[in-house]
């Protein structure tokens, strides 16, 4: 979740998808994805919303092969905050047979935030 048309976060969306790939990388310990040893933890659709007075048909989210990250804006919680806030989602690639973990966070921020600098 970032601040809409920041300028200093202006790739949030390849962003997350670059963490959630290098998520995989580190823990399975490969540059390809083995579909035998991974899972999404995301559903097709899932309800992800935070703003006030809707129902949850309002905020369902599709995800596609050409577009696995889904993105969207709503006002910031607080209305003193003249501001929009940019969400965005994707599946994580989990790997099912992980051959190490220590790094793993360090490995999946610094994948995230190259890509903002």
């Amino acid at each position: 979740m970032t601040e809409a048309d920041s300028k200093l976060w202006p790739n949030t969306p390849a962003a997350i998808a670059k963490a959630s790939l290098a998520a995989y990388r580190h823990t399975c310990g490969s540059r390809t994805v083995n579909v035998n040893r991974a899972k999404l933890l995301l559903r097709d659709t899932d309800l992800i919303s935070n703003e006030v007075g809707t129902t949850a048909s309002d905020h369902t989210v599709h995800f596609t092969g050409r577009k696995p990250v889904v993105c969207w804006r709503e006002a910031a919680a607080d209305p003193a905050m003249d501001v929009a806030i940019e969400i965005c989602i994707v599946p994580v690639i989990v790997c099912k047979q992980v051959v190490q973990t220590v790094g793993g966070g360090d490995n999946i921020s610094a994948a995230g935030l190259v890509l903002q600098i």
